[in-house]
């Protein structure tokens, strides 16, 4: 895996991958330390009602809650202590992966709020994480991933309930194949603008 940089002093970034981390490894984080707090940040959905009819946002005060890591017990944390011999790293793919995810995951639930699509017909939590995750594994990132969670993301459920777009089936493979490899050529093409049109010219 190449060098990456972990924002550990963004909260929100911490606080996504704390879950997702060994007992050893919440023992590497904190050291001598035996809690760290930070406010909560949430990770879900943006309430549309959060925003002006221009699409600016509006200044709320809710009440602060907090965050709070602690170390584990030092039995548990010597319990998995290989984990970290075995893997040489101290975040593994799918701890990087939340990390990386963070600020996508609000920018694109922001998009969905300025678009006045509800709280209820957004993505949650995990579903946001897993949809950036199959983004990232396309090769994508910035405003593309963003877009391409927007674009699997049906606001509106389809015919059958689902809200996802089938990627996997025979026209969508086609479209996704035929997207990426426009990306590709096309560095500065948007990928919701290339689905848009791939779509068009196959109706």
């Amino acid at each position: 895996m190449p060098a990456r940089l972990f924002r550990y002093q963004d909260p929100r970034v911490m606080q996504r991958v704390w879950p997702l981390l060994h007992p050893s490894q919440r023992t590497l984080w904190l050291g001598p330390v035996e809690q760290w707090w930070s406010l909560s940040q949430p990770w879900g959905p943006w309430d549309p009602a959060q925003y002006t009819s221009d699409g600016a946002i509006r200044r709320a005060d809710p009440p602060p809650r907090w965050f709070r890591a602690t170390a584990p017990q030092r039995d548990t944390a010597n319990f998995d202590g290989a984990h970290i011999g075995k893997t040489c790293a101290l975040l593994d793919r799918s701890q990087w992966d939340a990390a990386h995810a963070t600020p996508y995951g609000h920018r694109t639930w922001a998009r969905l709020a300025r678009q006045r699509v509800p709280v209820e017909d957004q993505p949650d939590g995990d579903t946001m994480l897993r949809l950036l995750t199959d983004g990232r594994q396309h090769g994508l990132d910035g405003s593309d991933l963003e877009e391409y969670v927007i674009c699997t993301w049906q606001t509106t459920p389809l015919a059958d309930g689902s809200r996802e777009l089938r990627w996997q089936s025979p026209r969508g493979k086609r479209v996704l194949k035929q997207v990426l490899a426009t990306l590709r050529q096309q560095p500065g093409a948007s990928f919701i603008g290339l689905f848009s049109d791939t779509l068009n010219r196959r109706t």
